[in-house]
């Protein structure tokens, strides 16, 4: 119970300083241009998401420039440290990875390392090096399509809570203003939604042709497809508000799932926060 008491408080102090610092970086951004909020997601094709908002927006295209992404949150079937090698952890996933496609792989409990990476053609029996020379994951072998070797630099300790992330980035083709809602943003992807699926939306900040931008406050989003995906339709798209639920988790004793999801998201805030600081500059 000492434990987790105190594993708990060092994530609300994480939590709050994160939130303090996410605040001041939006402000920042959002005085080059105007604000939006996302109100509600939705869908009617697999290939399609439709972003409802509470501001108009007004250009001579309807295209919008974005560095939108969405990922899928992969189902992983077995996380274990190698018997021989303390650095290295074997993630066995229950699909497939597939060709011509980018990850990301976060570490959530106990273990400090992410990295994202690419396959090509090749998707087995490949080593990949990873770029970022300041994490703590120094490779990542692909055994084979459902097997996954981590490289660390240090050590891993053992624990009941280790745990981790591997996600699927989307391909989207197009993000465009709704030709008859122009509070709707309507994101086209070349990957298909899947059905009782996860996905991340991380969507900061869109731009018109006549580079008016706007920036949304509540920019990730964690949404879930239902069982019924057919004839290429979704009919129960849900979402939350992920920097909402963060906040009010960080004055609550979570339990596991509810802690694991905010550890995740607190990577992506911060990862997110270098990305576009540096797009900024």
């Amino acid at each position: 119970m000492l434990i987790y008491k105190n594993k708990y408080k060092n994530m609300k102090t994480k939590i709050i300083s994160i939130l303090m610092l996410l605040t001041l970086s939006l402000s920042a951004f959002a005085a080059d241009g105007k604000e939006a909020t996302i109100v509600s997601l939705d869908s009617t094709k697999t290939n399609i998401i439709k972003i409802l908002t509470d501001k108009e927006f007004s250009s001579s295209d309807l295209k919008l420039n974005s560095e939108a992404k969405i990922f899928k949150d992969l189902n992983l079937d077995k996380v274990t440290i190698d018997s021989t090698n303390k650095k290295k952890l074997d993630v066995t996933l229950k699909q497939e990875l597939k060709a011509n496609t980018s990850y990301s792989f976060l570490s959530v409990y106990w273990i400090d390392g992410n990295m994202d990476f690419s396959l090509w053609n090749d998707i087995s029996w490949i080593d990949i090096e990873n770029s970022a020379t300041d994490e703590n994951v120094a490779s990542i072998f692909i055994k084979s399509p459902k097997e996954i070797v981590i490289t660390f630099k240090k050590d891993i300790t053992p624990s009941d809570d280790l745990e981790v992330k591997l996600l699927r980035q989307l391909k989207i083709s197009d993000i465009l203003i709704d030709s008859d809602n122009d509070k709707q943003i309507n994101i086209l992807l070349k990957d298909n939604l899947e059905d009782s699926s996860n996905y991340i939306l991380m969507l900061f900040q869109v731009s018109t042709k006549e580079w008016v931008k706007t920036t949304f406050l509540n920019w990730i989003y964690d949404f879930s497809t239902n069982d019924s995906l057919q004839d290429q339709k979704i009919t129960n798209l849900t979402k939350e508000n992920v920097l909402k639920k963060v906040a009010l988790n960080a004055a609550e004793t979570p339990d596991t799932g509810t802690s694991t999801n905010i550890l995740v998201l607190l990577t992506f805030i911060m990862s997110s926060l270098i990305f576009f600081r540096r797009k900024k500059a």
